[in-house]
């Protein structure tokens, strides 16, 4: 037995530490189970999807069906109308006043 066996068998004698799996490995195992734990991969399991779906879907349609109801009649027409053909400012329309 050379020298270097020598010591490294006293040492492992003195160490308690010899894990039975590769560090590496636990530490991956305890990364994944807190990923698992997080709120998002709760809300992603096949049990609550189609209640994150249906809520998702709900908050569309709210968000775009709410636009045109909170919007008054009397309010004014939205920027988009100067491109609209029978608007007075266009400038098709006033090139032909000037003929």
């Amino acid at each position: 037995m050379s020298r270097l066996d020598g010591i490294l068998r006293r040492y492992k004698e003195r160490t308690a530490c010899e894990p039975s799996k590769p560090v590496e490995l636990q530490v991956l195992t305890r990364i994944r189970d807190q990923e698992a734990a997080s709120l998002t991969a709760l809300i992603a399991m096949p049990a609550f999807r189609p209640g994150s779906m249906a809520a998702a879907m709900l908050m569309g349609i709210m968000a775009v069906g709410l636009v045109p109801a909170a919007t008054s009649a009397a309010s004014p027409v939205s920027d988009l109308s100067v491109f609209s053909p029978d608007t007075p400012q266009l400038a098709l329309m006033q090139l032909s006043k000037t003929k």
